[in-house]
């Protein structure tokens, strides 16, 4: 038998990976392919990190906004002036008094744009409702006292948000009031103007006034929110009445205490005698004093 001397086929001898009809496989170590892999794993912790700017993301906001509307208005008797005072682009700060658990609901839902909401992290950590609270780009804040890190980093995420000209909402009073009254607004929305003003940037604040959650099933009327809901009912009807009132935009340089003065305003009250009522139910009263006085005497005797 004759033996041939020949060459082997191309196909046979090119390594396994790049073995088939017109295959072309790039080496492993191409750093094109590499970049790409860091590219896409920047742009997931960037998703991450600031949740759905773009896209889906804004439209699902929006159709949120909506939904919030119409269940809003389904649930009470909604009497809302004055949202054409919110600015349709650029920055702005919302104030508003809490009267209950769905207050960004209602303010939310009824403003002719999507807003950002800053909540307390705890509501953020509740079962179900984390994502919920991810995807509206809600923004968790915590005490001092209970979480320094978290109110550093809350407060740069607002600082942030107005500087991508955002629009946010703010409780000042920092908790849900458990007596119907508007307490007083804390140091923090003045601290938030006055970084933006630092940096150049005069954010306009606009006032809103709410009446008629309080009483209700999300209110601490008679007990926690969301429970006993025979309780809360009684004497209320089917369909209360809600009355939203949103003010003119004031200055970035307005003190807290103005800005609370402008909600009581918007709310149909005075402030000057909202403001001796306040201080009238901390200062003890001249009959408890000679009580105690009277009690004191008794009891040496």
């Amino acid at each position: 038998a004759l033996v041939r001397d020949e060459e082997p086929p191309a196909h046979l001898d090119a390594p396994r990976a790049q073995r088939g009809r017109g295959r072309q496989t790039a080496p492993a170590h191409d750093p094109a392919r590499r970049d790409h892999r860091h590219v896409d794993r920047r742009r997931h912790l960037r998703h991450q990190r600031e949740g759905p700017d773009q896209g889906h993301g804004a439209v699902g906001r929006d159709v949120l906004r909506l939904l919030f509307r119409r269940t809003i208005r389904a649930m009470y008797r909604v009497d809302a002036k004055g949202f054409e005072h919110i600015p349709m682009e650029g920055a702005g700060l919302v104030i508003c008094n809490h009267e209950s658990f769905i207050d960004a609901f209602v303010v939310g839902g009824l403003a002719p744009r999507t807003m950002r909401f800053i909540m307390d992290h705890r509501m953020a950590k509740l079962p179900g409702m984390k994502t919920f609270f991810r995807y509206s780009k809600a923004i968790p804040i915590a005490p001092r006292s209970e979480d320094p890190n978290a109110l550093s980093r809350a407060m740069d995420l607002v600082d942030e948000a107005l500087a991508n000209d955002e629009l946010i909402c703010i409780f000042p009073e920092g908790k849900c009031t458990r007596d119907g009254e508007v307490d007083v607004f804390k140091s923090g929305v003045e601290k938030i103007l006055a970084r933006r003003r630092a940096a150049g940037q005069s954010v306009p604040v606009v006032p809103v006034g709410l009446v008629g959650l309080w009483g209700g099933f999300f209110s601490y009327f008679r007990g926690f929110p969301m429970k006993s809901l025979r309780k809360r009912a009684a004497g209320r009807p089917l369909r209360a009445p809600l009355r939203v009132r949103v003010g003119a935009a004031l200055p970035s340089t307005t003190s807290a205490n103005a800005l609370r003065d402008a909600v009581l305003g918007l709310r149909g009250e005075q402030p000057a005698t909202r403001g001796a009522a306040v201080a009238e139910r901390s200062a003890p009263s001249v009959e408890s004093g000679l009580e105690v006085q009277r009690a004191q005497v008794l009891a040496r005797r």
